[in-house]
């Protein structure tokens, strides 16, 4: 990709489909990392820089689900491919969801 790492925290790739609203409509993204510090995922238009959206983590084996906000930080196109790779921030994420983070990280 060509991006220099940026996260302070470990991350853990994980294809992790969620709902995410805060654009013109809702749609369904995968999530392809996640850390404690936030999320990174892909798509088809860009996202600027600075916009809240808000991720609807399904209940599965790892998340007891729920709403998390996120802060765009950075968008970019994929070289040789029609789609955006976005990472985003938590912004006052709950400590339940910090604590599953944190056993993913630590498996």
């Amino acid at each position: 990709m060509g991006q220099r790492e940026q996260r302070f925290f470990p991350r853990i790739q994980v294809n992790q489909r969620v709902l995410i609203a805060g654009l013109k409509k809702p749609v369904y993204l995968e999530i392809t990392d996640i850390s404690i510090g936030g999320v990174s995922f892909s798509a088809e238009k860009p996202v600027p820089e600075g916009t809240r959206l808000f991720l609807n983590f399904p209940r599965n084996e790892f998340f007891k689900g729920g709403v998390i906000e996120i802060k765009v930080l950075r968008c970019f196109p994929v070289k040789d491919q029609k789609i955006f790779k976005i990472a985003a921030s938590f912004v006052n994420s709950n400590l339940e969801f910090v604590e599953d983070i944190l056993k993913l990280t630590n498996s």
